[in-house]
């Protein structure tokens, strides 16, 4: 297996100068003609990364695209590990050293581990952290009200704090 790597061909001088930019990615040689990157033709170094690695067969977007969702979130609780779907938690609440949460189903699961660790699992699933203790599934917030609390489905207000105001409202501008 040969490691990627890009040969500038300058047309002038016919000079070759080799780049390897990525470890990791294999493939054949990416030969690139200089005489594209003149001053009538922009393009972004990301644009060029883009076409190097689609020469290559890989793809920059859709392999940071499936890393980022999961469906199922598995938890330990007692001696075995229990399913959940991650669009059925309404919030997850901090209790010291442990994360309480509570689903669709009224149903109350206690896991020994903080917070914070589920709070980055879930980041990307549409949780906030609304305030010092309690992480909520933004896909069941019925209102906000005044920037200064959440309403969920259930009618649960939530008090919003104000260190977490801001990402609360940047996420509301990224979503309308």
């Amino acid at each position: 297996m040969k490691k990627l790597r890009v040969i500038v061909v300058n047309e002038e001088n016919g000079l070759k100068r080799t780049y390897a930019p990525s470890q990791g990615f294999t493939s054949n040689e990416v030969l690139l003609d200089f005489g594209v990157l003149n001053s009538s033709v922009k393009i972004t170094l990301n644009e060029l990364l883009e076409q190097i690695l689609s020469k290559c067969g890989f793809s920059l977007v859709s392999n940071v695209q499936k890393s980022n969702t999961i469906d199922k979130l598995f938890i330990h609780v007692n001696e075995s590990y229990i399913a959940i779907q991650v669009d059925d938690i309404i919030k997850c609440e901090a209790s010291g050293n442990y994360t309480i949460f509570y689903t669709k189903d009224k149903k109350e699961f206690i896991v020994s581990k903080l917070l914070k660790y589920y709070e980055n699992l879930l980041k990307n699933q549409g949780f906030i952290r609304v305030n010092r203790s309690i992480l909520v599934n933004m896909k069941l917030v019925k209102q906000v009200y005044k920037k200064e609390a959440v309403i969920l489905n259930n009618n649960e207000r939530i008090i919003v704090s104000a260190r977490n105001k801001a990402k609360l409202m940047s996420f509301i501008n990224k979503h309308t």
